[in-house]
């Protein structure tokens, strides 16, 4: 369910962007970046600015953006670990852009949590009442669950 749910969550990020028409001439970024309430972090602002004088560089730096979402969307249909793998690291590499030059780093982390759990094995999950996990970093003690592998 999990992997249907990133799956939905990038799927409709990067194809509702279609419809909307500074995604489709690629000037959505260039406006994205330059609005002073949402816009790029102060530190980076002069080197987004001249990234995005370029025409060229600001409708690839939009494309790539609905490119990796539809990858990412696409990738729970891949069966070669490797290429999945790759794919979502295209996506942390993305997202760890956007919490930089973007300075959204609580958005940043919660979706490259979302991309590791895509990728992280198939394990069946049972609910715990009142045992707590064990301190450590795996997907298995995370939010009070407990994992029986698959045979």
């Amino acid at each position: 369910m999990i992997s249907l749910q990133v799956f939905t969550i990038y799927f409709f990020a990067s194809v509702g962007k279609f419809k909307v028409e500074e995604w489709k001439n690629g000037t959505a970024l260039y406006y994205w970046f330059t609005q002073p309430l949402f816009g790029g972090t102060s530190f980076f602002k002069p080197f987004i600015d001249l990234l995005l004088s370029s025409p060229v560089a600001a409708t690839l730096l939009n494309w790539s953006v609905l490119v990796i979402e539809l990858l990412i969307a696409l990738s729970i249909f891949i069966l070669d670990a490797r290429k999945k793998k790759v794919i979502i690291s295209l996506g942390i590499l993305f997202h760890f852009f956007i919490g930089l030059f973007m300075g959204i780093v609580s958005f940043s982390f919660v979706m490259c949590s979302a991309l590791l759990i895509l990728i992280s094995k198939n394990v069946n999950y049972e609910f715990r009442i009142f045992n707590f996990p064990v301190a450590s970093f795996n997907f298995s003690s995370l939010l009070l669950l407990t994992a029986k592998k698959n045979k």
